[in-house]
């Protein structure tokens, strides 16, 4: 508002600016030159917005009229007005009803707006012509004044008619754009249908190839468990083929130890069964001999004669046979050793037999006697 320069009338009445407004509006009359009136009714402006009104008053020449009626003044600013206006003169009418100011402060203000203004009355005259006299000075600018309001006009006329032009083709352009808009929009549409087509033929297709890689992927999980079982079954079978080779050679290796133990075993038999059978010839030759005609257990007393305890050696079984028909007469008993190979191909387990065989000449049924001692492997 400081660069106002043609307002001349400011009216607030009832705005409620208070004291910040009040002190707002005190820095501008400050330095307008221009404001004639101003119109502050009810506006719950103190002393403080009053007292900032009354300082800048002495600064202003031309604001002529003042109302400050029904605020929340008191007597501190109308002392300050009573001290304004003692050099502020250009003030004739001022207003300052319904506040709270004692009847003295109130009639001394009063009485000094009366004086101004009746001042004003008498000063009028020279005034006047002194603005006449102004205004003559200014007669001769008034053609160049009226030329340059006359060009405004047409000016202004001319815009009206470009406004109006343009309105015009902006009324025109803006239906052409609703029309475009529309077809635009149509076209938006039917734009979004195709992509949600699209969208759900891209789904479909999505949805086939996830179920294609699926698939894809089983497959290539069955092909891999297959080669895995593959691997593991060439892995266990060549882990068997090693466990029963390791196992083969463990029993081969106990075989030959057992073979061995066997053979000496057979060697130790075959020493005892030649003294054995040395001992028994004469033994029995001469119990024949002595006892022929008569019954008794050959073979216990063989048994006994030879000391034989037979069943120190749990590996043998010893047998007796009846031989139907038997050898000459003291004939000297004989061992023989049998091989016998069960069926079968692979290797099989031995099976050695030694048979010791006595027999009495001319005789058929009794008193021969086979002695079979057999060892298994």
């Amino acid at each position: 508002m400081h660069s106002l320069r043609t307002l001349t009338k400011l009216d607030l009445t009832n705005n409620g600016i208070g004291d910040p407004g009040a002190g707002a509006l005190a820095s501008m009359i400050r330095h307008n030159c221009v404001l004639d009136t101003l119109l502050l009714e009810d506006n719950q402006i103190g002393d403080h917005g009053g007292l900032a009104i009354g300082h800048a008053l002495l600064q202003n020449t031309t604001l002529h009229v003042l109302n400050l009626k029904s605020n929340m003044l008191h007597d501190a600013t109308c002392s300050a007005f009573v001290a304004t206006f003692m050099t502020n003169t250009s003030l004739t009418v001022l207003n300052i009803e319904s506040n709270d100011i004692n009847y003295a402060n109130h009639s001394a203000v009063s009485k000094l707006i009366h004086d101004h203004a009746r001042e004003w009355k008498l000063t009028a005259a020279p005034r006047f012509k002194k603005e006449l006299e102004r205004l003559r000075k200014e007669e001769p600018k008034l053609a160049t004044k009226e030329s340059q309001i006359a060009k405004l006009v047409a000016d202004r006329e001319y815009l009206d008619a470009e406004a109006a032009r343009n309105s015009s083709e902006t009324s025109n352009a803006v239906q052409y754009t609703q029309e475009k808009l529309e077809e635009l929009q149509q076209g938006l549409a039917d734009g979004n249908a195709d992509l949600e087509k699209i969208k759900a033929d891209i789904h479909a297709v999505e949805e086939a190839t996830a179920d294609e890689n699926k698939v894809r992927n089983e497959n290539k999980k069955k092909s891999q468990t297959k080669q895995r079982l593959a691997q593991d079954s060439t892995r266990l079978s060549k882990m068997g083929r090693d466990k029963v080779v390791a196992e083969y050679q463990a029993m081969a290796s106990e075989l030959a130890s057992e073979e061995t133990r066997l053979l000496a075993e057979i060697a130790f038999t075959k020493r005892r069964g030649a003294a054995a059978t040395d001992a028994k010839t004469g033994y029995v030759s001469s119990i024949k001999e002595t006892t022929e005609g008569d019954s008794f257990d050959l073979e216990q007393l063989l048994y006994e004669a030879l000391d034989v305890d037979m069943s120190d050696a749990p590996v043998y079984v010893m047998k007796e046979e009846e031989i139907a028909g038997g050898k000459g007469e003291g004939e000297d008993c004989k061992v023989e050793e049998v091989e016998k190979n069960d069926g079968g191909g692979g290797e099989t387990p031995k099976r050695t037999a030694s048979t010791i065989s006595t027999g009495s000449k001319g005789s058929k049924g009794k008193g021969d006697v086979k002695i079979q001692m057999k060892v298994f492997k």
